[in-house]
């Protein structure tokens, strides 16, 4: 299920801009980015706000990497 909104939501964002591809792959990275085995990985030696400044700051990147003329 929470694949499947990523997913949604990836699609609206490309708006046709970006391949099916592009939006499988960005889906799939913010899916991993989101999960609770990433925060594990990330938490140590980091308070929940730098690990969630983290992971919201490697899910934009993913996006602008699949949109680069988006602003």
């Amino acid at each position: 299920m929470h694949r499947q909104i990523i997913r949604a939501l990836v699609g609206r964002l490309a708006e046709g801009r970006a391949t099916t591809a592009q939006q499988r792959d960005t889906a799939d990275l913010i899916f991993g980015l989101t999960g609770f085995a990433m925060f594990r990985l990330l938490a140590p030696g980091r308070s929940a706000e730098a690990v969630c400044l983290l992971v919201k700051t490697a899910c934009g990147d993913a996006i602008r990497r699949m949109l680069p003329d988006a602003s």
